[in-house]
């Protein structure tokens, strides 16, 4: 593979640099993010104080999480980074397929790794059952529901794993893209003491940039981690927001229809372009979909992933490829990737226009047999 799989989504800085197209003129769907962000109105003292953690703000993040076991951190990505030093060095369990910086951080602890499937939840749940069978002394980490491949599991599950853990063995749980099943979370006053839960606000809410994240947790899990990342973890503007955002209910409620709605409507706009690859794709399975609330993401050779966000690069539309197969490099003509791609706000007309466009032009040359390695 010639081309370089950029190691997250929404980097737009690199794509405009890469491909000369000025950063505002982009339509970012590498990222699954709520296009319809919760409306900003800040307070100026929110940017002049120290920002101390406000009761408001505890307050109105218990209301929302249903547990006040947390610390607030600045996105969950600084406690991923520190979360394997602090537990006992135990082997670990971790997603084959999910939000990469987890076993980044797992990998430099030097700890032992076994991975799970996790396309698919009966195949990943009887892999999970047999390694706990076989060693319940290690920690768990779960996506729930997994990004990228939208496998959700029910707490019930969840909580019956974290029973079967031996001491001072782990289940986290990742769960940044929750907030649309929140009836699956782990989350209330009761968490089981060996139960580490991560919580993202910007995804939801539509505001990535303020870096809010929250790690719940017993509290001594809790006081090592707020000794590790220190004072000010998170900056006055997102307290503010926060306060706001987590207390809204009816903005909340119409947040939750909009990303059906919008989610809906991609996979419907992206259908006419799967459908074709598929029809000319005979001799393979047809392409799998795997629709998560705030993003999609399609199954399809490595070649055709690259491709296909390629082509749409040039025109402004950022995708994102994700590698299936750690060793795809040395078998490319094998290799399989999804191909994620996030939500368009339904009343943005002209967002919606360029990517249909897009996608009339790719199928058109598709037929034409323009695009030579398709």
């Amino acid at each position: 593979m010639s081309q370089q799989i950029p190691a997250h989504g929404g980097d737009l800085v690199s794509a405009s640099q890469q491909y000369n197209i000025d950063i505002n003129q982009w339509i970012d769907l590498s990222t699954g993010i709520n296009p319809i962000a919760y409306p900003v109105e800040l307070e100026a003292n929110s940017f002049q104080q120290l920002p101390y953690i406000r009761p408001e703000f505890i307050e109105a993040s218990t209301h929302y999480y249903r547990s006040s076991q947390f610390i607030p951190v600045s996105g969950t990505q600084a406690a991923i980074q520190q979360l394997p030093t602090l537990l006992a060095d135990f082997p670990v369990l971790i997603p084959k397929l999910g939000y990469q910086e987890h076993v980044k951080y797992w990998q430099e602890k030097a700890a032992t790794i076994t991975y799970y499937s996790s396309d698919k939840k009966d195949t990943m749940v009887s892999q999970i059952n047999k390694a706990l069978a076989a060693n319940p002394r290690q920690h768990l980490v779960i996506i729930n529901p997994n990004n990228p491949t939208a496998v959700l599991l029910s707490k019930e599950q969840l909580l019956n794993w974290a029973k079967q853990l031996a001491k001072q063995a782990y289940l986290i749980i990742d769960e940044a893209f929750i907030d649309t099943h929140k009836e699956q979370s782990v989350l209330d006053e009761n968490l089981p003491e060996n139960i580490i839960v991560l919580r993202s606000f910007g995804k939801f809410f539509g505001l990535a940039g303020v870096r809010l994240g929250y790690c719940f947790s017993n509290k001594t899990i809790l006081k090592q981690l707020q000794k590790k990342l220190g004072l000010w973890q998170v900056n006055g503007p997102a307290q503010s927001l926060a306060i706001k955002a987590l207390s809204d209910n009816k903005w909340q409620g119409q947040a939750l229809g909009d990303i059906c709605s919008n989610n809906q409507l991609m996979q419907t706009l992206w259908e006419p372009l799967f459908e074709k690859y598929t029809s000319h794709k005979k001799n393979i399975n047809a392409v799998k979909k795997y629709p998560s609330s705030l993003f999609v993401s399609y199954q399809l050779s490595m070649d055709d992933a690259l491709l296909i966000c390629e082509y749409f690069a040039k025109l402004g539309i950022l995708l994102r490829v994700i590698a299936i197969d750690e060793n795809s490099a040395n078998s490319p003509k094998n290799a399989q990737a999804l191909l994620r791609i996030g939500l368009i706000d339904q009343h943005n007309k002209t967002a919606l226009s360029r990517v249909a466009e897009g996608i009339d032009s790719f199928v058109s040359d598709f037929n034409h047999n323009k695009t030579s390695t398709v």
